[in-house]
């Protein structure tokens, strides 16, 4: 079981911090020299922003296990989180350079990078990671795809939401993405595919139908367009009473009612023509 793993199912058992570190230390009465189980306490103490009580656990550590790379990486972690950005790149670095395959250094690399300006750093490390990773995250396929697209590369970009999919099944976040990056560069029928897919697992909802909408009245696609705004009418009519008294369903309502009808008024125009 990968770290990452291992603080995910912990947390998914254990909403409560606290409840995760009484678990974590028991385990660690039982295997004390578990490196896997001390960084899992130093990742839950920065992630409830206790960072002295986790360098102290890392610098432990560190001390005991020099050469572990698990170590170094949760440190480097901990420096990032503090805005030790130069020192962070250094010790993932470092990590990397003996241990070419550690996925969790080149994600933490990424961070670094991305946080210190070097997209295209940040972009090679990202896919890297996810290249050594065994246990992916839909998260790291978005993250690698929004560095892609800020470089430009909207195929690479597409690549890896679609190999996300493949892995991780009908995430919502990866389609909104791919749909978002092929609305993006002009593909409007692939754009409106991803949203239809989220449809087909989860069910219309007022925010595709609107997503889809707008697809299509970029691509002057009015027909569909006008289709699309009044389903999300009908959605944004068929929701519960308290909601539509609310001033945000009235402005959703305006504008879509305003949208649909420029829709049909540039559709009218078209076929005039």
């Amino acid at each position: 079981m990968t770290l990452w793993v291992l603080s995910v199912a912990l947390a998914a058992a254990h909403p409560d911090p606290s409840h995760t570190l009484a678990e974590i230390d028991a385990h660690l009465r039982a295997e004390p020299e578990s490196t896997e189980w001390w960084v899992a306490k130093a990742r839950v103490l920065m992630s409830v922003g206790q960072q002295d009580e986790a360098r102290a656990v890392l610098q432990e550590l560190c001390g005991k296990k020099p050469d572990d790379p698990d170590a170094e990486v949760a440190m480097a972690a901990l420096e990032q989180r503090e805005g030790r950005m130069e020192l962070a790149e250094k010790r993932c670095r470092a990590v990397v350079a003996k241990h070419r395959h550690h996925a969790e250094a080149w994600r933490t690399l990424a961070e670094c990078l991305e946080r210190s300006g070097d997209g295209n750093g940040a972009r090679e490390a990202a896919e890297k990671a996810l290249r050594f990773s065994e246990d992916t995250r839909p998260e790291d396929f978005v993250k690698v795809a929004s560095l892609c697209e800020e470089g430009g590369r909207f195929d690479e970009a597409v690549d890896w939401l679609e190999e996300g999919i493949h892995r991780h099944g009908c995430v919502m976040g990866l389609h909104f993405k791919a749909s978002e990056i092929e609305r993006q560069r002009g593909m409007p029928v692939r754009a409106v595919a991803h949203m239809d897919a989220v449809e087909a697992r989860y069910g219309p909802t007022v925010v595709t139908c609107e997503l889809k909408a707008r697809i299509y009245s970029e691509a002057k696609m009015w027909l569909e367009a006008a289709r699309m705004w009044d389903a999300a009418l009908a959605l944004l009519d068929a929701l519960p009473v308290e909601e539509r008294r609310s001033k945000l369903y009235e402005i959703s309502r305006s504008r879509f009612v305003n949208a649909r009808d420029d829709a049909r008024s540039r559709l009218s125009g078209a076929e005039g023509k």
